[in-house]
Formats: C-alpha cells, structure tokens, sequence
C-alpha cells in the first residue's frame, strides 16, 4: 500500500451526482436514494488540507459539472493552485481535435517526481473528470481556466469497469494470503486517495463504500492528512473486505449499465433498498468453491494498472456524436451607414442560407423595417430610437447560450461555409474572436470571402455566457456606442483574430500507413514507437535522443543520432515522434525551435 504523498492523485469528490449509470462504477451512482452535494465549507477545508501535496488535486464525481456550485468551487481552488504563470492556454484556441489537443496540455505538464519510492509520472495542477455532457459544456470556459487535467469521457464508445462489490471471502481467499494481495491492489497504489463530506480516506473506494453503506466518516480533514503511512489507515482497512478490486476478476462494459455484484453484497444492497437493484440493473455472479462461473464473467477482459480501460486515448471521445459542438449560429448585422437597401438584402439572401436567424442593427430604422418583412427570419432593431449597446442588449435577451453570435458590419461577406466551417470546432465561449478590417493581421478569405478588399468594416464572434460579457454587465454593453468598445471591456486575453489560424493543431496521436517516422527518444516509450510504427506498415527513419552517450549505438536496426540530425535532415522524414512523457514539453519546443512546426509532430496515446 501506499501513503497518499506517494500518490501522483488526491481527489476531492463533490457529488456522486450523474448523468450515466455505469456497469460496476467506482462511485456506485445509482445506487444511492438522494445523491450529495459537498458544501463548500467541506470543499474549502479540503482545497486547504491539500497545501504542501506534490501532484494532481482532482475534482471528481460522479459528473462534477452538475453541482449547483461548481463554478464557485473551481474559482477557489484556483485561487489556491493556480496555473503556472507561463502557461499558455491552447483551450482558448477552437479544437478540431480535442481529445489531441487534451493529449498534448497534460503531456507538456507531466513530470517525474520523486516522493521517497522512485520517480512517478504526475502533473502538477488540478484536475477534472467528466463526461462531457451539457453541464460540462456549460462550464467550459472556466474549466480550461482553471484544470489542466481533464480525465473525460463521453461514454459512447466501449470502456469496460471491473466489479468491486465482490468480498474476498466469497472467493476463497483466506486471511493469510489476504494481507499481500490487497497491499497490491492497484487502484490504491495507481490511483488516489479522496475526500468526501464525511472526511480524509485513504483510498477513493473506502471513501465511496463508506458512503454508499452509511460509514463511520473518514479522518478529519485538516492540513497533512493525505501524509499518513499505511501502518496509519486503521479501522478504514475494514472497506477492503468490502471490494473486490484487489482479486482481478473481470470487466463488463460500462455502457450495458449492470452492477456485478456477489451473493452476499447483493443482500447488503437490498438491506439499504438500492434504487439500481430495484431497477433490475444488478446481477449476482455464481461463484462455486471460491471460483467465479464463466457464464458470470461478463468478458475475459481483466482489468490492471497496465490495461486502459478504453481502446485508446482517442476512443474516449466520439467526434460525430459530442454536444460540445456549437448548436448554431445567429448573425448580428450592424448597419450605421447609408447602404442602399438592395445591398443589404443581399447580405440577407447570402446569410440565411447559413445562419439560424438575422438581426439587424440599422440606423435608419424606417428604410431598413421592410427587410423583416420581406424576411421570416430578419429581426430588425432600429437604432434611431436608441444607442447601439441597448440595441444589442436587446438582441442579447432574445439569444440563448447555446448559440454564438457572429457579428459583421455591412461591408462584411462572408463565406458560404462559414457556420459549416466553424460548426466542426470545439470553441471556448469566452473568446470574443475580432477582426478589424483597419488594421488587420491576417487577410484569409477562407471566412470572410472580400477580405483582401476590405479597408475598414469587422466581424466577429462571440458566445452571451462569456464571463468577459458577464462582467462588461447590461449597464456596460448598454454604454458602448460602438462594439470597439466591448472589445476593450473584454479580457484581452481572450481576444483573438478571427481567422483560420485561430485552430489549434496539436501533435498526431495515430501511426499512419508508409508515413516516413524519425523518433526522437530511445527508452522505453522509443521501443513501443517503433513496434507501432512497423505494425503499421509505416517506415522507421532514425532515432535521436538528447543524451550524447546513446549516439552511435544501434536502436531497433538504426544508429541513434544527435537531434542536431533533424534539423539537417528535414526531408529525410515526415513526422517526428515525441517517445517520452517525461520530457515531452521539453523535447517538443525544442523540436519547434528548429523550426519543425507541431503539425509534423506525433505523440503516442
């Protein structure tokens, strides 16, 4: 076993609220008559008991998203680890690959650290797991703020959870072979130790089992906890006889939502009137003379420290299917001058062939009200009785957050594939993305199709759930009498051209067919590079690694080079593959400053 300090994650479980019901969940969703909520004193005491731990201070439920206060959670536990000052935040960007881009942060903010038992990968920072459902969605700009982990995922591809509620008595372990086995028991030693509103465990299953059958509580939370030694969990061992985690039995998809359970965990199911049993979603294994039947092994599949519970990094996420895609588009266009009405309706015919509906802020109210008419789909808001943030405002009250807002003076045309293009975008709703055709940086006409010609004018894109528009206020937006004017109000940090360069390319994840691979790295990960690499029926170029010792010996049929190699041989390759979590941020700026962009470079999930 180990002391929580050894471990490289200390979660703090908020809610086991969820919005799944996993097979064989860790946290026993469903399960329970009332879900909790943590109360934020209980929160606040933990985020502080936390000071001094080397590693990843989770937030986890259940679905945490759904607590009523997670907002003000995740703006306290920031405050108390924040992000490193020199980070620089890619979840601002939009993600046309998000579980890449995902991939990519928590590598550049992996490390080895050493707490007295050997070097362990860990991440310095906080982290999130969720499925990434609207609650999630609905948080996201804070989220990327604030978690540099993020353990997601959207549950529609096969994942596969082994059972715990099995004793080891049943399954005729004995008292004398019992001690070692458990000490062994991976989620313990792998993964974390937590904190629910009834105290400090150390380990999450104690911490849920405790719940879940109406415990004793956990240790006092209070500054340290988490440095007690194994010889220090007393009467919390007990849990272990309560979960069968240590005994590698097997997994069931958690998508078929059926709790394997033993005889005699069944009865204590039934004795606290579990909802899940009464749903029918819980099924007892056969267990005869300590050996569980093969008809009640839901697969052959065992789960371990060393097997992910998903086919791959990537399969946690399912691209076609994610509500975290925007739901639509809604034009505000700004008419201040004295365009003929013909023009305008030509912007109207061209945008809603894409956009969901058209506003249109119009100086000259009377000349432009025939264009709602004329248009289901037109809203006018004359601005001859009013400023242009009240009309705004005004527009703003109708929108709902699921939709974002482009915005366009009416010099602006935009392309026929703007909504099309943007809608395959995972976008922060905090980013106001701007463009001023003034002084512009950029003249792509892959957004906006008259870009090259356009001497004045903008547009623009944002979402109304903003935290920047949050805080500019009803009375702010109401003042401004230009939008230039919000653009100065909205946290320049999340202020971005609007343009294709705004994506986010991170580093490739998969192998491709006859692709041409150096790998940079000769340990452990260098050695599973390559195998992919030729399973693939990809090409294995050469090998460099930073350590001068290593050069000129063979790897895998290739002498290893200097990394001074690719930079003098850039045509010899396409790709180079990043094969270390150690020193992957490290080895990637490197690679950059040579000038081999990140779209050449591959990471293995």
């Amino acid at each position: 076993m180990k002391s929580p300090k050894h471990m490289r994650i200390i979660q703090i479980d908020i809610t086991n609220a969820c919005v799944h019901a996993c097979s064989n969940c860790t946290r026993f969703c469903g399960h329970h008559k009332k879900p909790f909520f943590m109360n934020f004193d209980t929160f606040r005491k933990a985020v502080d008991s936390m000071e001094g731990y080397v590693g990843t201070v989770g937030v986890m439920g259940g679905e945490p998203t759904l607590h009523p206060e997670f907002e003000r959670f995740a703006a306290y536990i920031s405050a108390k680890f924040p992000m490193p000052p020199e980070d620089v935040n890619h979840f601002l960007r939009p993600q046309k690959e998000f579980m890449r881009a995902n991939l990519d942060r928590e590598l550049t903010h992996t490390i080895g650290y050493d707490s007295g038992l050997g070097k362990r990968q860990t991440l310095l920072g906080l982290g999130l797991w969720s499925s990434m459902g609207i609650p999630y969605k609905r948080h996201y700009e804070i989220i990327q703020d604030v978690f540099l982990y993020q353990a997601v995922n959207d549950h529609t591809n096969a994942m596969y959870h082994q059972p715990a509620l099995i004793t080891r008595k049943e399954l005729g372990i004995g008292d004398a072979e019992w001690p070692e086995l458990r000490d062994r028991c991976w989620i313990q030693n792998e993964w974390s130790a937590t904190v629910t509103p009834k105290g400090a465990f150390f380990c999450e299953m104690a911490g849920a089992l405790d719940m879940l059958f109406d415990g004793s509580g956990g240790w006092r939370i209070e500054p340290g906890w988490w440095k007690r030694e194994p010889e220090e969990f007393g009467d919390q061992l007990h849990w272990c006889e309560s979960c069968g985690i240590a005994c590698h039995t097997f997994t069931r998809d958690a998508r078929e939502e059926t709790d394997d359970v033993s005889p005699s965990m069944y009865e204590r199911l039934r004795a606290i009137d579990s909802p899940r049993l009464k749903k029918g979603r819980v099924r007892v294994i056969k267990i005869d003379n300590g050996e569980i039947s093969d008809d009640s092994k839901a697969s052959e599949k065992r789960y371990s420290e060393t097997m992910p519970y998903t086919e791959s990094y990537e399969a946690r996420y399912n691209k076609e299917k994610s509500v975290l895609f925007p739901q639509g588009f809604v034009n505000i266009v700004i008419c201040e001058s004295e365009r003929p009405a013909g023009d305008l309706e030509d912007i109207v015919f061209q945008n809603l062939k894409q956009f969901k509906k058209i506003y249109m802020l119009c100086s000259n109210g009377d000349a432009y009200r025939k264009l709602s008419r004329k248009f289901a789909n037109v809203a006018v808001v004359a601005l001859d009785g009013c400023g242009f943030g009240v009309g705004v405002n005004k527009i703003l009250n109708e929108i709902t957050g699921d939709e974002f807002i482009v915005l366009q003076s009416d010099e602006i045309r935009f392309s026929d594939k703007l909504c099309e293009d943007l809608g395959k975008l995972v976008i922060n709703p905090g980013v106001l993305h701007y463009i001023d055709f003034s002084s512009p940086t950029r003249r792509d006409t892959k957004y906006i199709r008259n870009a090259d010609a356009l001497t004045k004018g903008f547009a623009a894109m944002m979402n109304k759930g903003a935290l920047s528009l949050r805080k500019i206020g009803f009375d702010g937006v109401a003042n401004a009498v230009a939008f230039n004017e919000i653009v100065k109000k909205w946290d320049q940090v999340k202020v971005m051209e609007l343009s294709p360069e705004m994506e986010y390319a991170p580093p490739e994840t998969t192998i491709g067919v006859g692709v041409r691979y150096a790998i940079y790295g000769t340990g452990s990960s260098g050695n599973i590079a390559v195998a992919r690499i030729r399973e693939a029926g990809a090409v294995f170029v050469c090998a460099v690694d930073s350590s001068q010792d290593k050069w000129g010996c063979d790897f895998h049929g290739e002498i290893v080079q200097s990394p001074k190699w690719l930079e003098e041989h850039k045509d010899s390759f396409d790709r180079v593959v990043i094969a270390s979590v150690f020193y992957y941020a490290e080895i990637k700026k490197r690679l950059v400053e040579m000038g081999i962009s990140s779209d050449r470079l591959t990471v293995l999930g």
